[in-house]
């Protein structure tokens, strides 16, 4: 265990390290077009009050699929699919779309 919190009303809480792992592979197509392919994995954070250990772990996976385009010279557009599966009882499981602008200057 890590992390220990000041006692509440007696109680202690305690929790193990969170850890993640993440990777990433993007591919340039054309001009100002992009792919890419992301996906993580989640395990440990379980806690522990007064020495009692709690089933409140995280296992969780991520995948995620974008895509990347041009508006114009200085905009642009990007459309991500967002998918989570928790491994826990209490937990969720999500399908995400997501659409993001861009307003790009400087360069």
């Amino acid at each position: 265990m890590w992390t220990r919190a000041r006692p509440w009303q007696g109680s202690v809480r305690e929790q193990d390290p969170l850890w993640f792992v993440q990777g990433h592979v993007i591919r340039s197509f054309k001009p100002g077009w992009w792919f890419s392919l992301s996906g993580g994995f989640a395990h440990g954070g379980r806690s522990h009050v007064n020495g009692d250990r709690k089933q409140d772990d995280a296992r969780a996976r991520y995948l995620a699929l974008s895509l990347g385009m041009p508006l114009g010279s200085n905009q642009s557009l990007k459309v991500t699919y967002l998918a989570t599966n928790t491994h826990i009882a209490q937990g969720s499981n999500t399908d995400t779309l997501v659409l993001g602008w861009s307003m790009n200057w400087g360069l």
